[in-house]
């Protein structure tokens, strides 16, 4: 009987690709390949490594001398045929981008309009800083804008995309525009075809029209102009060239450019080569119309590449060359201002909510980009009412199930279609072998799939879905099956394959009835890897600069007047051996059983399979003296030891003879030495390595996190420097009572839009470089902004704001915007005096309240729950403590503030100055006296403190002038609606009391806790399981008792223990807290519930930070929160007395 070798099946790291054999192969289970497709950084034309038809490639090991190629049971995205990188998929390293290939796209439409509207030039520019009269802003001729950009801008089918949601603004501002360009549409869906032949190398690339005539989402309104000069893939290399005829046909007064991404995504250039390309838009637009105003965007990050570390690096890095380049290109003529878009739009390496493929965007991500575009045509050509902005809710995508699915054998296969669903992204393909239970999945971007790599016979079923990505998927499909007749022809039954210094080499032999070949190569070590297609005519190919040292698999696919067919694959190559390949060493070999061995040998670094070498020592018995060989794989990718285990040796494993010869594709090396084998269980040879070939493929750079920058006050670099004075006098600035978050948001919106932030930047910025430089920073100010008729020595508003009892730092009722120079200032003004105003109020009415109530409520408090010590340095603490943590006010109150929200913006900016000041009651003297003395005294300490630091914003001492605190105080406009401010300074007061009653309480609760043997106090008390009962709701409502909850399946509430020894066992008793306790409790602790939530929260994790959920929107009525951990009393676990 011939030795049968039991050979383990080692996977070579192919994508998806199935070794096939010349002769017809039977099913084999599937298979869960590694898949090599990069992510894509612009979605292509076909997903990458596929055609439009699809490719799946698998290895898969077999006992002939060489591998086999297997029909697939594993389906993938449409078909099997093979296709290199698609047009407009993004490389992964520099050496790639030699396959970049540019597509001349065909012409642009002929010139639209011959008519030029008039434009009038911007007039000179007038400094918001400089005094002087006010300029009226130029009136334009109508706006013709041109959205110049890439898939971003273009959109897909069924998207509103960003230019719909600019236009919406516009229109709803009643501007006079128009959007002008060769284009109307988006992208449309890929039209359903069968497989497409491949193109000849050195055969020019088709001239295929753009894909520009797909439709819009359902709801977008009929008279949205669609025009604009924006295409899936183009970048500004090439759009560099194009653009001067745009303009010159199209006439647009202003040019709307969002390009850069794929110049950085597809290595095409750096950043320095793409802002090039950027300045080459500028310079050729300007040629065409030396007045064209343009808006150019920068390039927003992508949802992170394990591969493309680098890509976050040099979109930054890109972007920081931009924001330096624009104010350095604007011009009076033709004035350039920036859009942030980056900035603006959700989208960072770690996670991408505004596009649905972590880079185009969503529904979400089209208004914020629309945002950022407003805001540069507002702030800086003075277009539009407002900036846009952008809604809470955001319309979803429809994902119906397709319907209509037909799978039935065809010339190429099978062959699957189903009604095109409008609007579908793609679509996800699942497949399986008939009878088999698991899936394979996949994507595909046209409504049909063509599975050609299949053998005449074969049987599987389908589903199909519908893929919009992150808008959601819909159901899966009726399952249709159908069985293949494909009329193709196989790969070569001989296929050989050699390595070359810097590639690999393959021959074949004819294959009848085809026309052509398609020689295939890929790269199964290196992560990321493209499949290398090369269509021939001949029966031969060579591949150079391939990756050296790194192993590749070699296929080649035959093709008829049908189609391409089942590809062969030959032995795997290792490119830079070109001349031989050293025998393997150290064998070893176990003899397990009286018939089977397993044998191991060491290979070098260059061996991609082996041959086995078996021979008898005694003929007479075994009929086997010569040697014979049998192809044996790797047994890994990554080391040079191998194995095999081969049974089946009769009369006896010692009988025989073993011997190894080495691969690299079809060279081989000189045998190994012979190594007999031994009786069992003996083994024989040493078995150790001289060298271990471990691969050990470089870890890719981790892809750095990335953030948005913040939002420069001023919206806009370059452009237009206005006089908006007119505007901002006309904003609304005060609120009527009561107030409202509406009211809140307008206010907050006018600061925005008045630009008063960024004038007080540069005001401070220039103080600080002036000869004048001083501390005293506002009281110059106000003087340099108030005309002389409303000074103070004639009857005009007063700016003593210089210390905290002030009473003449007021302001007009009414002050006249006209009256400030620039009217911004006025602003700025009104919030230095509000927010001195709110101070002031709040310090008089806590230390009016604690004068009054404070000593009373210490008494009682004292008296009831446990004496609380009233040294100076104690109180300095409790009240350092309340104060210190005022910084929770911000969500106490209500929480959610924000820079739209005044009254909540106030309260997080007063709070946060007095817990960044410090207060320790360590510093004070620790003396008694009387309790009102103390409060006092302790009083005047502490807001001496808390004063210093206030007083160092408007009127800071020698020194102590900081920018950045002034400017945080004062950077949303928190202080500018004085309405709000009163408002918010009361609650503020209010929460600032029930706070210190509560932690009075607090504190004299934990002053009575002790420790140690007969230790006792308070507690947050919880049942333990069920050991003294209250393990059930029911157990512990039955309490009676108010201040014993049932919470998170859990009986909590307050009350006391006591550490005792009965027996001479410690013992820890807990009682409940009586009727009397709970009255005087609930005196200072209103929402009993709520504070044993915070008991219990803080004593199951006594780190916690935030509160459980996220904080609402601010309400000036909302008390009811508490501090994480407020209650911090410690826990004990319920156990009465009356257990014993």
């Amino acid at each position: 009987m011939s030795p049968l070798l039991h050979l383990t099946a080692v996977w070579l790291r192919i994508i998806i690709i199935v070794l096939v054999s010349p002769a017809d192969a039977s099913p084999t289970s599937a298979v869960n390949p590694a898949s090599i497709a990069a992510d894509q950084l612009a979605v292509p034309l076909e997903p990458a490594l596929t055609t439009p038809n699809g490719t799946v490639i698998k290895v898969v090991a077999t006992n002939d001398d060489k591998p086999t190629l297997e029909q697939s049971f594993l389906f993938n995205v449409t078909n099997f045929n093979i296709k290199t990188r698609p047009w407009d998929a993004i490389p992964t390293s520099a050496d790639e981008k030699t396959l970049l290939k540019i597509r001349n796209e065909e012409s642009v439409l002929k010139k639209r309009r011959e008519e030029q509207y008039a434009h009038a030039p911007m007039s000179d520019q007038i400094s918001r800083f400089r005094r002087g009269p006010r300029t009226p802003l130029v009136k334009r001729a109508r706006a013709k804008m041109m959205i110049v950009g890439d898939s971003i801008s273009q959109g897909m089918e069924g998207d509103w995309t960003w230019r719909y949601r600019l236009w919406e603004w516009l229109d709803s501002q009643s501007v006079d525009f128009e959007f002008v360009g060769p284009w109307k549409g988006t992208r449309e869906s890929t039209n359903p075809a069968p497989p497409a032949r491949p193109r000849m190398e050195g055969d020019p690339l088709p001239d295929e029209p753009p894909m520009v005539y797909g439709g819009y989402a359902d709801d977008v309104n009929t008279r949205f102009q669609q025009s604009h000069f924006a295409l899936w893939g183009r970048q500004a290399a090439q759009t560099k060239g194009e653009i001067q005829k745009m303009v010159a046909d199209y006439q647009p007064t202003h040019l709307l450019v969002l390009l850069g991404f794929n110049d950085l995504g597809w290595f095409v250039t750096g950043p320095d080569g793409t802002l090039a390309s950027i300045k080459s838009i500028v310079d050729n637009a300007r040629a065409a119309n030396p007045n064209i105003n343009i808006i150019l965007g920068d390039v927003v990050q992508r949802k992170a590449i394990s591969i493309r570390a680098d890509l976050p690096k040099i979109t930054d890095e890109y972007n920081a060359l931009l924001r330096d380049a624009v104010p350095k290109w604007n011009t009076l003529a033709s004035p350039i201002a920036m859009a942030y878009i980056r900035d603006t739009y959700s989208c960072e390496t770690q996670a991408c909510p505004s596009g649905y493929d972590g880079l185009h965007p969503n529904a979400r991500g089209e208004y914020q980009i629309a945002r950022a575009f407003s805001v540069a045509l507002f702030y800086g050509f003075g277009i539009g009412a407002s900036p846009l902005s952008i809604p809470a809710n955001f319309p979803g995508r429809d994902t119906p199930v397709p319907f209509n699915v037909v799978a039935s054998a065809s010339p190429y296969g099978i062959t699957v279609t189903w009604t095109r669903i409008y609007g579908a992204r793609k679509y996800g393909v699942r497949s399986r072998y008939w009878g088999l239970t698991d899936w394979e999945e996949s994507s595909i971007l046209t409504n049909r799939i063509d599975n050609t790599w299949v053998i005449k016979g074969s049987h599987y079923e389908y589903q199909i879905r519908v893929d919009n990505e992150f808008d959601g998927t819909s159901d899966w499909s009726e399952v249709v099956d159908a069985v293949a007749d494909p009329e193709t022809i196989r790969g070569p039954s001989i296929i050989k394959t050699l390595p070359t210094a810097t590639g690999a080499q393959v021959s074949w032999n004819v294959v009848e009835g085809a026309e052509f070949y398609v020689a295939l190569l890929f790269d199964s070590d290196t992560p990321g890897s493209w499949l290398s297609e090369v269509v021939v005519k001949g029966l031969s190919y060579t591949w150079e600069a391939q990756n050296v040292g790194r192993r590749h698999v070699v296929a080649v696919q035959a093709w008829n007047s049908v189609g391409g067919g089942l590809p062969a694959v030959g032995r795997s190559v290792i490119p830079g051996t070109a001349d031989n390949v050293a025998a393997p060493t150290s064998l070893l070999i176990y003899s397990l059983d009286p018939t089977t061995v397993h044998v191991y040998w060491c290979g070098d670094c260059n061996q991609t399979s082996y041959i086995l070498y078996i021979r008898s020592l005694k003929t007479d018995l075994t009929q086997l003296g010569e040697w014979k060989g049998s192809n044996v794989s790797a047994s890994s990718a990554t080391t040079n030891v191998a194995s095999v285990e081969v049974g089946f040796l009769f009369p006896g494993v010692w009988n025989y003879e073993f011997a190894v010869s080495g691969l690299n594709g079809d060279l081989e090396s000189p045998m190994s030495y012979g190594l007999q084998a031994a009786h069992p269980p003996d083994s024989v040879g040493s078995g150790n390595c001289e060298k271990y070939c471990i691969m050990v493929l470089p870890e890719p750079d981790p892809v750095p996190e990335t953030k948005p920058g913040t939002l420069p006050y001023n919206p806009v670099l370059g452009g237009p420097d206005r006089d908006l004075s007119d505007q901002i006098c006309a904003m609304t600035w005060q609120t009527t009572n009561p107030p409202t978050l509406e009211k809140a948001i307008i206010v907050s919106k006018t600061w925005s839009d008045s630009r008063a932030g960024e004038y007080l930047d540069a005001y401070l910025t220039k103080l600080d470089n002036s000869i004048d430089k001083t501390d005293d920073w506002f009281v110059p100010f106000v003087k340099q902004s108030i005309r002389s008729c409303s000074a103070q020595e004639n009857g005009g508003t007063t700016v003593d704001c210089g210390f905290i009892d002030a009473s003449s730092c007021t302001i007009d009722a009414s002050p006249k915007c006209s009256d400030y120079c620039p009217p911004e200032s006025m602003f700025i003004h009104a919030s230095v005096v509000n927010f001195f105003t709110a101070y002031k109020n709040f310090y008089q009415g806590i230390t009016q309240h604690t004068l009054v109530t404070l000593a009373a409520t210490v008494t009682d408090i004292s008296n009831t729950f446990a004496p609380i010590d009233t040294s100076v340095q104690t109180l300095f603490s409790i009240l350092g403590g309340i104060l210190g943590t005022m910084s929770s006010v911000g969500w106490l109150v209500g929480a959610g503030y924000n820079s739209a929200n005044a009254g909540g913006a106030a309260i997080s900016v007063i709070s946060g100055l007095i817990s960044n000041t410090q207060l320790n009651g360590a510093d004070q003297t620790n003396v008694k006296a009387e309790l009102s003395t103390i409060l006092g005294s302790t009083l005047e300490k502490v807001f001496g403190k808390i004063n210093e630091t206030v007083s160092n914003i408007v009127n800071p001492g020698e020194g102590k002038k900081n920018n950045t605190l002034i400017e945080s105080v004062f950077a949303n406009g928190a202080f500018l609606n004085n309405k709000a401010i009163s408002f918010s300074v009361n609650a503020m007061i209010e929460v600032y009391n029930n706070t210190m009653n509560q932690y009075l309480v607090v504190t004299a609760m934990k002053s009575w806790s002790t420790e140690g043997t007969y230790g006792r106090g308070y507690a947050i008390l919880s049942n333990d399981g069920d050991t003294h009962g209250y393990g059930d709701e029911a157990s512990c409502i039955a309490i009676g008792n108010e201040a014993m909850i049932w919470y998170k399946n859990t009986c909590v509430g307050f009350g006391t223990y006591a550490n005792l020894l009965p027996g001479n066992t410690a013992v820890t008793y807990t009682d409940f807290l009586d009727s009397g306790m709970i009255t005087e409790l609930k005196k200072y602790v209103p929402d009993l519930r709520l504070a044993i939530i915070n008991s219990w929260e803080c004593y199951v994790d006594p780190n916690k930070k935030d509160p459980e959920t996220e904080p609402g929107t601010f309400d000036f009525t909302n008390l009811g929160s508490y501090p994480p951990c407020f209650f911090d009393l410690g826990g004990k676990y319920i156990h009465p007395t009356n257990f014993g």
